[in-house]
């Protein structure tokens, strides 16, 4: 999967990669202005260069209520994507920077996509779902090296994908086993508590 994803990001020629997965399916309006799905997002990436990602499906990790100096536990207020707390200025689409925001669609920049190296393919054996690495790990390499921000974007219920339950990867022998390391290799890396890195992810979404 992830081999797959880096391989079309090079090919590619457009400006914006858009990242899907198996479940994911559009919705069947049609409005005469193009889809708010797929015209919002790129909007907001064009007026927010702090932005690294738009999300339609949600957020995972959101930034912790906690002032920079005393995050002392692991905060994950894991809210339904369609109801992000704030809104744009403006156009007043509900947004919300996030540490993590969910793949499918994932809207991302190709030149910064590029930049830091696309998705990690370490340690993923070729046949193997990348799990954690499709978003929240390239998400966090993106704030730490370019100091740029997933956003999850709320839309209206006839503007929203559906999600079924038809991910394959789920499917695959090795998937649990594998998806628990990289779990635990991700918080490892960018999600302990008082980290100069978790730190520094949510400080790109406070800049943001």
């Amino acid at each position: 999967e992830l081999r797959g994803y880096n391989s079309l990001a090079r090919l590619a020629r457009g400006a914006v990669l858009i990242f899907l997965q198996d479940d994911d399916s559009p919705p069947a309006a049609r409005p005469p202005h193009g889809p708010a799905w797929l015209v919002t997002p790129l909007q907001l990436l064009r007026r927010h260069a702090r932005a690294g990602s738009v999300s339609i499906k949600g957020g995972l990790f959101f930034v912790s209520e906690y002032d920079e100096h005393v995050v002392g536990v692991q905060r994950i207020d894991d809210l339904p994507g369609w109801y992000p707390r704030c809104a744009e200025r403006g156009s007043r689409a509900r947004v919300e920077a996030a540490r993590c925001v969910d793949v499918g669609p994932l809207f991302v920049r190709r030149s910064q996509f590029l930049q830091i190296g696309g998705f990690n393919e370490s340690g993923v054996p070729r046949g193997e779902p990348g799990s954690v690495r499709v978003d929240c790990e390239m998400e966090a390499r993106m704030a730490l090296g370019l100091g740029l921000a997933p956003l999850a974007l709320g839309l209206a219920p006839a503007d929203r994908w559906a999600y079924g339950r038809t991910h394959v990867a789920w499917d695959h022998p090795k998937m649990e086993e594998g998806h628990k390391w990289r779990m635990l290799d991700y918080r490892q890396r960018y999600e302990l508590p008082r980290s100069a890195s978790r730190l520094a992810i949510e400080r790109a979404c406070r800049d943001l």
